[in-house]
């Protein structure tokens, strides 16, 4: 399954988008918080079931992908 990655405005605009037609889950993954390692995992998990074949997952690294993130926000 191909999770959409957020790293620009552009890219939460275009994810906003595909919302129109889809539903999107949106994961903000920070990779200095081991809450969210955990949180990873699960998402991972659910990538992986059938229930996430219904939606168009999307991520976006909170601190890599600062400006995505804030424009999430």
């Amino acid at each position: 399954m191909q999770v959409l990655t957020m790293g620009s405005e552009m890219d939460v605009n275009r994810v906003l988008q595909e919302s129109v037609l889809r539903p999107v889950i949106v994961f903000k993954h920070s990779s200095r918080c081991p809450r969210s390692a955990r949180a990873y995992q699960e998402w991972q998990s659910f990538l992986r079931s059938p229930e996430a074949q219904r939606v168009t997952p999307a991520m976006v690294w909170v601190i890599e992908q600062r400006m995505a993130s804030l424009a999430i926000a």
